[in-house]
């Protein structure tokens, strides 16, 4: 049955009758699809969301305010352990009125007063799901994979509302400090969210207000980062001698950090030289030695050479 078909139907039904059959629709759909198409947040909330035109009956100050709400739950564990706040029902149904928020608070226009509000509370979000995974704020402790929501995307449009006005030394700062907050450690997603962030960074000016927010730092991912940043800015003597003067050659990081940064640059010259010095002293890696054997059969760097460092 078409839309059209549907609408023809339900406008010869009266009240009664159609909620009836509301009801009747709602208990064939499986539990699963009412979870991941939030079902009951439509219903409950249909006087906000209708399809296409949702965003124009929204009132973002009531959007904002029943995030901060669920956030400020969530913080004090009301969504994972017995409360009387917080309802079992409704502890299992987190999901589903986590997707609704954010999905509301994305719908409030770049035009509202509420905006930028709306913009601090999106991130807000993004920060309680990183903080969520390995630990009990819901039932899952993989929240951005239980919501079926790339922790990717959510990043990313995190960067979209710091950088909306411009870039500035504040708004680099907040980015760099959200990018750091949301990493896991030797995890490889960390190279998916670097990735994202560099991408932001894209002409000189705004690349070296991030090189002046880098120095503020300390610590081998920064030293990883600011390498990239380094090639990404044309400039690849820098990029290895950041490795060089900040990672010891004795620790195992410093081999699999400058080749990672050398091949996803594709620089053939420098890796040549690099791993001529590296088998010179008696070094043996099986990844590195594999990436480079690839290399002088084909001239190309082809396996994932991310995993080097990650």
């Amino acid at each position: 049955m078409k839309v059209g078909e549907l609408r023809e139907i339900i406008e010869k039904y009266d009240s009664d009758r159609l909620k009836k059959t509301l009801v009747e629709v709602y208990k064939k759909i499986p539990k699963n699809v009412k979870e991941d198409k939030a079902i009951d947040d439509i219903i409950r909330y249909a006087y906000t969301v209708s399809n296409k035109k949702r965003s124009k009956k929204i009132d973002p100050e009531r959007v904002i305010a029943e995030a901060n709400y669920f956030m400020e739950l969530a913080r004090n564990g009301l969504y994972f352990k017995p409360n009387r706040i917080v309802s079992k029902s409704d502890r299992g149904k987190w999901r589903t009125r986590a997707k609704y928020l954010i999905n509301s608070l994305r719908d409030i226009p770049d035009s509202s007063e509420y905006y930028g509000k709306a913009g601090e509370c999106f991130i807000n979000m993004f920060k309680l799901f990183c903080d969520a995974q390995g630990s009990y704020y819901f039932v899952s402790v993989k929240p951005f994979e239980a919501m079926k929501i790339s922790k990717g995307d959510m990043f990313e449009e995190s960067l979209s509302r710091i950088f909306h006005e411009g870039y500035s030394e504040k708004s680099v700062e907040r980015a760099l400090d959200l990018l750091l907050y949301s990493i896991e450690e030797y995890s490889f997603s960390r190279i998916s969210l670097l990735n994202i962030f560099l991408f932001r960074f894209k002409i000189q000016d705004t690349m070296e207000l991030l090189l002046n927010e880098l120095k503020k730092h300390r610590g081998d991912f920064i030293v990883y980062l600011k390498s990239r940043l380094y090639y990404k800015m044309g400039d690849s003597k820098n990029a290895l001698r950041t490795i060089k003067r900040n990672i010891k050659r004795s620790d195992y990081d410093y081999y699999s950090m400058i080749f990672s940064v050398i091949a996803l640059n594709n620089d053939v010259e420098n890796w040549k030289k690099e791993y001529e010095e590296y088998k010179r002293k008696g070094n043996s890696n099986r990844n590195i030695d594999m990436i480079n054997n690839e290399l002088k059969e084909t001239g190309e760097f082809i396996s994932k050479i991310n995993l080097l460092y990650f």
